[in-house]
């Protein structure tokens, strides 16, 4: 249990990946220890099929594939993201911090875990487990609501950015406002929705660009510092925003890179 936890507090992707792979193994252990000489994946399967014949639905749990639930269930979390993330050899499969694609995978791999703690321990523990959600419906009615005022915007302001921001350049430098188009659900299951703002690079206040921001008409809804970037040799400018919602069936679904 506090793996599990630790896990939930972790701010770091890959430690959280860590922490709940190691109460993956605790539970297991706890409810068929290994034999002697019993190799890792198969004392895996093994431990797995009892928490199966007690009720633990691993079909829910399992990434897509051929063969049944447990072993798509083992191969997913023991090999193919286990093995990656904690080795490194050369010509062989791992993940790297900070690669989006990676990141993506381990994130996957995460929520399928966690969904599988938390079962578990209600199984071998009587650990019950309270949760809620935002449904993928009220997330995309919350970005529909705030869609059609929603504009994307940018400046050669560098003013650091804080929580209290209420400006889009709080130094008072010029402003673009881009026309702004909403796309809508980006990410094929709800979480992702996308705005898609585009202008002639010649209708810019500033070619200069240190900052990216938008507003709804009466708040600042999101500003950001990057890198002075100068817009030189094209003929349009073009910036996506992505909102990203976390809402992981009471796990925690967001992560620092």
């Amino acid at each position: 249990m506090r793996y599990f936890r630790y896990s939930q507090l972790r701010d770091d992707l890959y430690s959280a990946y860590r922490d709940a792979y190691l109460a993956l193994e605790s539970i297991l252990s706890t409810a068929a220890a290994p034999n002697a000489g019993e190799g890792e994946r198969a004392w895996h399967l093994r431990a797995s099929r009892v928490l199966e014949a007690g009720g633990l639905d691993f079909a829910a749990l399992a990434p897509t594939g051929g063969g049944d639930a447990v072993t798509r269930f083992v191969d997913d979390q023991f090999k193919a993201h286990r093995c990656a993330l904690f080795h490194a050899k050369v010509n062989q499969q791992h993940f790297l911090p900070g690669v989006l694609t990676d990141r993506k995978f381990v994130a996957e791999a995460l929520e399928r875990l966690g969904r599988f703690l938390t079962q578990a321990a209600n199984q071998v523990l009587g650990a019950s487990n309270m949760i809620g959600v935002v449904t993928y419906h009220g997330m995309k009615m919350h970005a529909d609501l705030m869609a059609p005022g929603l504009e994307l915007a940018v400046s050669d302001d560098e003013a650091p950015v804080v929580p209290e921001d209420t400006e889009i350049s709080p130094s008072g430098k010029a402003v673009t406002m881009l026309p702004t188009m909403y796309v809508g659900v980006v990410d094929g299951i709800g979480y992702d929705f996308g705005f898609h703002g585009e202008i002639a690079v010649a209708d810019l206040a500033n070619t200069t660009i240190n900052t990216t921001a938008s507003r709804v008409p009466d708040a600042l809804m999101t500003r950001g510092n990057v890198d002075t970037l100068v817009v030189d040799g094209a003929d349009r400018f073009q910036y996506h925003m992505v909102l990203s919602f976390s809402s992981r069936a009471g796990l925690k679904g967001g992560f620092d890179l």
